[in-house]
């Protein structure tokens, strides 16, 4: 089993306020494969639904993370809405 972690900060865009976070603390699902060359490319969606602790407006943070080849994060693409959100998340493997 895997899980994503690694700093992630936020500034909402309503106040400018920063927010920090860590990568575990999002929701982590596996939406999708597909076969290539080296094995499965896996699509994670990461994605926290929250409020700015400022001013109260609304956040979602969401990134689209592709693994491939396994143990390696090819790319990911931040989709958050009402902030701007940095970070570069890493690769937790656990023991099942």
């Amino acid at each position: 089993m895997k899980r994503f972690s690694g700093e992630l900060q936020y500034e909402c865009n309503e106040c400018k306020h920063t927010t920090q976070l860590d990568f575990k603390d999002l929701d982590q699902e596996s939406v999708g494969a597909d076969d290539r060359q080296m094995g499965p490319e896996e699509h994670f969606e990461l994605t926290l639904d929250t409020a700015c602790p400022q001013c109260g407006a609304d956040v979602s943070i969401k990134y689209d993370l592709y693994e491939y080849p396994i143990g390696v994060i090819n790319m990911f693409e931040d989709g958050s809405r009402g902030a701007v959100a940095k970070g570069s998340p890493s690769i937790d493997h656990l023991d099942d």
